[in-house]
């Protein structure tokens, strides 16, 4: 008994908890021994599937855009990651690119790109980079009602009457204001947190960002935190003798599948050569 997101309904946080609460009553789990699939099955608890949502006529119009400073091969890979993650269902999705990869400018495409699918778009950011980013970012909104607010904006907006695509730039550094009306806000929004910080190998720094792009309920952090254990052994650095390895490659391969659900990273490869052609 695994939820698998086919059928028409949709499987919300209430209707989970229930699940868990029978499946412990009569003494079943609802995990299975694979740890992560109740995170990648949040992945898209809110579908919006956009079935007439091309992202390659999508990719056309943005290229052919004769404002604004164009997308480098490496930037537009990103891009294109995004849009596929939107017209896939996701509730949103996490991109990490280093310091001076251009980031603002991909922000600005994927405004472009989805504002006629918004009511609204919110740019977050931090104090000092608001101004610059307002810059790069409200020409690409149109006409859709736009504000770029920095995360120590005294007011946060009301509560959303319709759907938001919400962007944020340095993410990690997030207030847990912000975070709490993101999570509010969670079924009429589309989020697109970027962040520069390199992440530590712990499992923690995941779920704390993919949190942002999608609801995970407390139960699910925990068995995701204690399987931990598993994941690096099956990776392959921990090669110590009775390891039980195809249970450690099962929670390997499961824990990649979920990274690789809510997460666009730059290639190393493309972060390799903009840094030797930047020197």
């Amino acid at each position: 008994c695994r939820w698998k997101g086919n059928h028409p309904c949709t499987l919300t946080a209430p209707h989970a908890a229930y699940i868990r609460m029978v499946f412990a009553a009569v003494g079943l789990t609802c995990f299975d021994g694979d740890v992560f699939s109740p995170l990648c099955d949040r992945l898209h608890a809110d579908a919006r599937r956009a079935t007439d949502f091309s992202v390659d006529a999508c990719m056309d119009t943005i290229e052919n855009a004769s404002e604004g400073t164009p997308l480098r091969d490496d930037q537009r890979v990103i891009l294109r990651d995004i849009l596929g993650h939107f017209v896939h269902g996701a509730s949103g999705v996490a991109v990490w690119g280093p310091t001076g990869f251009g980031k603002t400018l991909i922000m600005r495409d994927v405004c472009r790109a989805l504002r006629e699918r918004f009511q609204r778009i919110i740019v977050l950011t931090t104090n000092n980079l608001r101004d610059q980013t307002e810059t790069v970012v409200k020409a690409a909104c149109g006409n859709v009602e736009m504000q770029v607010l920095a995360y120590t904006a005294a007011h946060l907006p009301r509560p959303i009457g319709g759907n938001t695509l919400v962007v944020a730039d340095e993410c990690t550094k997030i207030y847990d204001s912000w975070r709490n009306w993101i999570a509010t806000n969670a079924e009429t929004t589309f989020r697109v947190c970027f962040t520069a910080t390199p992440f530590r190998s712990c499992l923690e720094d995941l779920l704390d960002l993919a949190s942002l792009v999608m609801e995970i309920p407390e139960q699910v952090k925990a068995v995701a935190r204690l399987s931990l254990d598993k994941v690096v052994r099956g990776s392959g650095v921990d090669d110590r003798s009775g390891v039980d390895t195809v249970e450690g490659k099962a929670a390997a391969i499961a824990f990649q599948s979920f990274v690789d659900g809510f997460f666009v990273k730059a290639k190393p490869d493309d972060v390799a050569n903009l840094f030797e052609n930047s020197v």
